[in-house]
């Protein structure tokens, strides 16, 4: 497994800005032979409460411009069959059966 973290910008100062309540952007996707990348993006998001069960939050129009890409992060992990574990693991017991250990 390789996890990958990139810190692309400060949180910027102000209110420009919500404290509680950040974007995250996922991408992940299965290749040969067991190899699977994931992709992780996490943005500012706009000032105040998004979700509010009011309904209340205002939102400026042009949010999406002024978001900021706080930091990246990619991970690969292969994953392999169980049969790969078992194998190792009987000749490492027939080797120490025979003193070879």
């Amino acid at each position: 497994m390789v996890l990958s973290i990139e810190f692309k910008h400060r949180i910027p100062q102000g209110t420009s800005f919500s404290t509680r309540t950040g974007a995250i952007y996922s991408q992940s996707r299965f290749l040969t032979a067991g190899r699977h990348d994931v992709t992780v993006e996490i943005w500012t998001a706009p000032p105040g409460e998004l979700g509010k069960r009011d309904g209340s939050t205002v939102v400026e129009k042009d949010w999406r411009e002024k978001m900021v890409c706080v930091a990246v992060a990619t991970q690969m992990a292969l994953t392999m069959g169980a049969a790969s574990n078992t194998k190792r693991g009987k000749a490492r017991s027939d080797d120490e059966v025979k003193g070879k250990l």
